[in-house]
């Protein structure tokens, strides 16, 4: 069994995350299980060192914000890079003994699926070791849909992960390996999760006169709901289109206007249903895209989202 050996934030370990791209956002003093603001928590990211600093000193950030005290937990989301964690919770019950035990589980399907050695728990290459003796294993990976394990096993996609080197109750999530070398998620793993359907909608009525009338391909109309059905194949899209995105979802800002000599280095993440640049630091779904794409003509956008990835 792996042990904490450090009851310090590691700030070396949270400069991987940073250098990734990926932001972290701060959590209340008062609740381990809350952010640090209502509203949000997103909005409350940052990859800014110093902050991260300041919170962690109790001197707070962003006009005030944190100054109620030092600040040792961070989280992130991995659906907003690329990234699947898997978390085998090792839980004792309050006499000592342990009463959740998705290690033993983990092990198994480790040895049905015959996982590479880099993705196997004792010498995997991106791993943490958390406050209850379990661990969560990073993956690369992009999904449409959410996927769980059972068994005391839990797939963290959308859910926001505690990171390593930050810790909670006075005790540090330490990070086994490097946030450089994660592994991609094997298929035979994938196909091993229990993927949820997307719940079902209902139709919704039409709103004449929101959408154009006539595309070049022959189509009449999109209703709402169609329109909101293309927000998932932003990555298709921008791909089709030619924009190369790299294996943690980051790519090249499509939006000229926010880089004054062009976006050299990719700055703009891919997520599930947007754009996210850290130039401007605004959210753009496929439309935004597929209109400044297309001249700032929406009638064309569509035209062109439709004729590139067909009906969906």
């Amino acid at each position: 069994m792996e042990t904490q050996n450090s009851d310090t934030i590691d700030i070396d370990t949270l400069k991987q995350y940073l250098n990734l791209g990926i932001k972290l956002i701060p959590v209340s003093i008062y609740d381990n299980k809350a952010f640090i603001r209502k509203g949000k928590p997103r909005d409350f990211g940052t990859n800014d060192i110093n902050e991260i600093q300041s919170l962690i000193n109790g001197n707070g950030y962003r006009n005030g914000i944190g100054k109620e005290g030092k600040i040792n937990l961070f989280r992130f989301y991995p659906v907003d890079y690329g990234l699947v964690v898997i978390d085998i919770d090792r839980h004792k019950n309050k006499d000592g003994e342990i009463e959740k035990n998705g290690l033993k589980n983990w092990l198994k399907i480790e040895a049905k699926l015959n996982l590479p050695q880099d993705c196997k728990i004792k010498s995997h290459t991106c791993r943490v070791c958390t406050p209850s003796n379990g661990y969560h294993l990073y993956f690369k990976l992009k999904l449409e849909n959410e996927p769980k394990f059972t068994d005391d096993v839990e797939v963290l996609y959308t859910k926001a992960v505690n990171v390593a080197g930050s810790k909670k109750e006075g005790k540090v999530y330490r990070l086994v390996g490097s946030l450089d070398a994660i592994p991609t998620l094997p298929e035979s793993l994938l196909k091993e999760m229990i993927v949820e359907k997307p719940p079902k909608r209902e139709p919704q009525p039409t709103k004449l006169g929101r959408s154009p009338q006539n595309f070049s391909n022959g189509n009449k109309r999109l209703s709402d709901e169609e329109i909101n059905a293309y927000k998932p194949y932003i990555g298709k899209y921008l791909a089709a289109k030619g924009f190369q995105i790299n294996n943690i979802g980051k790519t090249n800002c499509p939006l000229p206007e926010h880089h004054t000599n062009g976006d050299k280095k990719p700055s703009a993440q891919v997520n599930q249903n947007f754009l996210h640049c850290y130039t401007s630091g605004g959210n753009y779904n496929i439309w935004d895209i597929a209109k400044k794409l297309n001249n700032n003509d929406f009638k064309a956008a569509i035209a062109d989202v439709i004729n590139t990835l067909g009906r969906i």
